[in-house]
């Protein structure tokens, strides 16, 4: 099964920080929980754009290369990536060293999620399951440690029948 998700924005004028598009990032060590269609390795606020394009891709190739009774997962292959830019940097009064970049030249990122590691079923009324994920960032983006370009998520689904 395969999703292809793109987003894309863009605002005109010389609008403040406030009304900028940030980058999807959902990057934080306190807080490891994949959510689909967010950059998993780039940190919260670390991009601003006045246009962008994202996409991500989701190919789950379900429980084809493991099968067991008991242990069956999902595996998923993802890759993300997007783009985008911003004109007049001082009109937007942003410090030189806040911190923030912009995405011209590209952040790419790919991942492997392991979906349905643990697997309950509470009398066909709930189902909770649970795995994890790796995804690495590489590109002009990423980190001189290849430890800092490495997130690993924790996956929780809960879905009532």
């Amino acid at each position: 099964i395969t999703k292809l998700h793109v987003e894309s924005g863009k605002v005109w004028g010389d609008l403040p920080y406030s009304r900028l598009f940030l980058g999807s990032g959902n990057y934080s060590p306190s807080i490891p929980f994949y959510v689909s269609n967010t950059f998993q390795t780039m940190r919260l606020f670390e991009f601003l754009s006045d246009r962008y394009i994202n996409f991500y891709f989701q190919h789950n190739l379900e429980n084809r290369l493991i099968n067991a009774k008991r242990f069956n997962p999902d595996i998923y292959l993802i890759h993300n990536m997007g783009f985008g830019s911003l004109k007049n940097t001082d009109v937007h009064e942003i410090e030189e060293d806040s911190g923030f970049k912009t995405l011209e030249k590209g952040y790419y990122e790919s991942g492997v999620l392991l979906d349905g590691l643990i697997q309950t079923n509470f009398f066909n009324i709930i189902y909770i399951g649970a795995g994890v994920g790796a995804f690495y960032r590489y590109g002009p983006y990423q980190y001189k440690k290849t430890w800092d370009n490495l997130a690993i998520k924790a996956i929780l689904r809960i879905r009532v029948n």
